[in-house]
């Protein structure tokens, strides 16, 4: 009889394992609560976008620092 309950409670507890693995944190969290989150997560993406696209770091200081007239021009 002991070895059964063992049984039923080493099942419970691999249940309970897997059960784990499969929450998903962004299926209970307040639709709003998500969609700002994404939001957000979007915003980041695109600042590093920008970033790599315009030749800035983190800070967004410019790696190009013009030194003459003729640098700052725009054509």
């Amino acid at each position: 009889m002991k070895a059964k309950l063992a049984e039923k409670e080493a099942a419970r507890a691999a249940k309970s394992a897997d059960d784990d693995e499969l929450y998903d944190e962004d299926a209970v969290l307040d639709p709003r609560a998500k969609a700002l989150m994404d939001k957000q997560k979007e915003l980041e993406s695109d600042m590093g976008n920008a970033a790599d696209l315009f030749g800035t770091d983190s800070s967004g200081a410019p790696h190009f620092l013009p030194s003459t007239l003729v640098d700052v021009t725009v054509i």
